[in-house]
């Protein structure tokens, strides 16, 4: 089965914070060493490197480590699946499921069966991906007899 429409979103600005944060739990662990060495490394100098190293180890972000924080959206032929960074879980809805598709402005609404919705934020894309993912989503739901709203 392939991917009828694949885009990864990333997202290249990235904050102040998280651009020099390991400058500053480099320099705040220099900065324990370098008491304990100015200390002489005397019976308490385990006791000054504690703090630095407890600052390192709660303040470290899952952004640095947690891969599945990826942005992407799938479009194929028997489901459209996205995820963007801010959500907890993948969003899967099943072609067969769908009674109609809104396009709004800001994004589109898949109306299922089950009378749930869902809503597809197309903030982050550029024009040219939103038309593609426009175009692709029309053919799919002709493919697949689904009400399209405009």
């Amino acid at each position: 089965m392939a991917a009828t429409f694949k885009l990864e979103v990333v997202e290249t600005k990235r904050s102040l914070w998280t651009k020099y944060v390991w400058i500053l739990y480099v320099l705040w662990l220099l900065l324990g060493i370098w008491i304990c060495y100015d200390d002489g490394f005397k019976k308490n100098w385990l006791r000054r490197l504690v703090l630095p190293v407890i600052f390192i180890l709660f303040y470290i972000d899952d952004r640095f480590f947690d891969k599945s924080q990826e942005s992407f959206l799938i479009v194929d032929d028997d489901n459209v699946s996205w995820k963007f960074k801010q959500m907890p879980s993948i969003v899967k809805i099943v072609w067969a499921e769908v009674e109609w598709i809104k396009f709004e402005r800001d994004g589109i609404s898949f109306y299922q069966k089950s009378s749930f919705n869902n809503f597809l934020s197309t903030a982050l894309f550029t024009q040219e991906q939103k038309e593609k993912l426009a175009t692709i989503i029309t053919g799919v739901a002709s493919d697949k007899n689904i009400k399209l709203v405009y």
